[in-house]
Formats: structure tokens, C-alpha cells, sequence
């Protein structure tokens, strides 16, 4: 039976819980790609719609309740584009994505980023700046457009 589910859906919640909660491989659903997985940390009812890579030697971090939208990119690594021959160093910088936020689909997030908690990141944007928590950002580079405090408390 759970081979059947796991075909239907990305993720399953039984009773508010996640069903795949006790190994991140079984987690893991919806993501074509993890370049390294000792470096990924995910918290509870996390979901990816599918074809997600998390690619990259820095550690990534994802908080509970956060959604990663269809064919989006984590990035922790990158290269040094000051040298000549840019791929002899390599730079890794931790990527943290926080509680409760969306990534739409389609999204880059770029080396280093921090996106704060309860966050929504419109699709098809390229994040290359940090992201406070509450933003609504989108566009290329991705910019903030408003905030949901506001929004959330009526």
C-alpha cells in the first residue's frame, strides 16, 4: 500500500503527521537531484512538486511546513569568477530556508541565501539576496513586493 500512495502524490500526511518523517531519503519525494545529502537537513512536512534539484557541497537547510515548487534549484556552491581558470576553487555557502515558506515553482535560490521564516518567493524568480521574514518577493533578480504580516493578522 505505501508503494501504491507514494505514486499518487509527492508527500502524504496521515493524522497531521508526515508519513515519510523518519529517514530523509523517504522524504524526499519530488526532488530529481541531491548532489550531497549529509549536508541536507529537513524539517517536518516538508514537500517538493517534483523535479526539485538540491545541488551543492554548502549545507542546506530547510525548515518545517516549507513547500518547494516544481522544477526549482537549491544552490550551495559556486566558483570564484575573479581567477582565470574559475573552476579550481570551488566556494560552498549554506543555503537556510526557513519555517512555513513557499517557493514557487521554478525558482533559483543562488549560494549563501537565507530566506526567513514565513516567506512566499513568486515563481520563476532568481534569489540572490536574502529574503526577511514575511517577504512576498519575486522577478529576476527577485525583489520584495510586500510583506504578510499584514496580510496573516486580519
Amino acid at each position: 500500500m505505501r508503494n501504491f500512495l507514494r505514486k499518487l502524490c509527492y508527500r502524504i500526511y496521515i493524522n497531521g503527521k508526515n508519513y515519510y518523517n523518519n529517514n530523509v531519503e523517504d522524504r524526499l519525494d519530488g526532488v530529481s537531484k541531491v548532489s550531497n545529502r549529509k549536508n541536507l537537513e529537513l524539517g517536518n512536512k516538508v514537500s517538493f512538486g517534483g523535479e526539485v534539484m538540491l545541488m551543492g557541497n554548502g549545507k542546506i537547510k530547510i525548515g518545517n511546513n516549507t513547500m518547494i515548487g516544481a522544477g526549482s534549484i537549491v544552490h550551495s556552491s559556486t566558483h570564484d569568477y575573479e581567477r582565470v581558470i574559475m573552476n579550481e576553487v570551488r566556494i560552498d555557502k549554506d543555503v537556510l530556508i526557513g519555517n512555513n515558506v513557499w517557493v514557487g515553482t521554478g525558482v533559483i535560490i543562488n549560494p549563501g541565501i537565507e530566506i526567513g521564516d514565513n516567506s512566499v518567493i513568486g515563481s520563476g524568480s532568481v534569489v540572490t539576496k536574502n529574503v526577511k521574514p514575511y517577504d512576498i518577493v519575486a522577478g529576476v533578480p527577485a525583489k520584495v513586493l510586500k510583506s504578510r504580516e499584514e496580510l496573516i493578522k486580519k
